[in-house]
């Protein structure tokens, strides 16, 4: 079954958004180690289905996914940008 036949078999409803990050970025001393980096999470929800969301970030080693988490859980400060 072809991924797009598979998703409208379980159709779904976005509501408000639970996570928002608005071109922060991340410097230490004058190293960038973030730069304008935008996501939205919203919370979707499938009728007749209990369930949580997963959301990961991906990329190579060094690319800063640490330092987003650190970020998101409030240890750390954006140089510049907004987390909502």
């Amino acid at each position: 079954m072809p991924v797009h036949d598979a998703l409208a078999a379980f159709p779904y409803t976005k509501h408000e958004t639970l996570l928002a990050l608005d071109h922060v970025s991340l410097k230490y001393g004058e190293r960038w180690i973030l730069r304008d980096v935008s996501a939205d999470v919203q919370n979707i929800t499938r009728e007749g289905m209990e369930q949580g969301q997963v959301v990961c970030f991906l990329g190579p080693s060094g690319i800063g996914k640490t330092q987003m988490a650190r970020l998101i859980a409030g240890l750390n400060v954006p140089t510049s940008g907004t987390i909502r």
